[in-house]
């Protein structure tokens, strides 16, 4: 169990030490910053991807890191994290794409994570309708998903609007929008797939999901190495 334990923990901590590293490069070498931020004057195809790694300064960091920690916390235990990698990896590249086409403003450049966590963080919520956190010693502590999520970004747009404009909540508004918007598709194709499927609970509904996307990728693999085969 202890074992086990150890490498929950480790994993959770994966994408965290990934940004640590890729500041303390920033730091090094001002170049990745040039080339991996998303600019709106020259964009680059690999900065949709790039930006979603960087970090402005330390506080911007812990509020990256932090927030995937919170991320894995909570989905982490229920799915595969290989697949909760690339949910991130896809969200926040897209994220960042539609917010260089929707609201991103001349003459400036966008980084960090934050885009992708509220993507996971959308996608989830309609699973998962409440968060549920271990206050030290107590018993655990549980509040909808939801709603915190539109409270959050609402108090963003207002913070940005009176204090800091350079905060970027419309990417945290369009990850959030694309996670749920992912989530209910993925429900319905789920549904009709699995028309004569009863499902008790919300976490049985992901656990099943995942499934689903799993035998999907294995069954693609299978078909691609039989192609392989044949034209061998």
């Amino acid at each position: 169990m202890k074992k086990e334990s150890l490498f929950h923990t480790a994993r959770m901590l994966v994408l965290p030490a990934v940004l640590i590293a890729v500041y303390v490069l920033q730091q090094t070498f001002p170049a990745i910053h040039r080339q991996g931020a998303l600019w709106s004057d020259h964009p680059r195809w690999w900065q949709f991807f790039t930006c979603n790694f960087l970090s402005a300064d330390l506080w911007h960091l812990s509020m990256n890191a932090g927030g995937l920690v919170v991320v894995y916390s909570q989905f982490a235990p229920r799915i595969r994290a290989p697949f909760l990698l690339m949910a991130f990896v896809l969200f926040s590249t897209v994220s960042a794409w539609a917010f260089f086409h929707l609201c991103m403003p001349s003459h400036a450049w966008v980084i960090g994570a934050s885009g992708g966590s509220f993507a996971l963080l959308g996608f989830f919520s309609w699973f998962l309708r409440r968060a549920r956190f271990q206050v030290y010693k107590f018993e655990r502590v549980g509040f909808p998903i939801l709603p915190v999520l539109i409270a959050g970004i609402l108090c963003e747009a207002l913070f940005a609007r009176w204090r800091m404009p350079q905060l970027a909540w419309q990417l945290h508004a369009l990850g959030f929008v694309l996670g749920i918007s992912t989530a209910m598709v993925a429900h319905f194709a789920y549904a009709a797939s699995h028309a004569g499927a009863r499902i008790r609970r919300e976490e049985d509904f992901l656990h099943r999901f995942c499934l689903w996307i799993h035998a999907g990728l294995c069954r693609m693999k299978q078909i691609s190495e039989i192609q392989g085969t044949i034209r061998g």
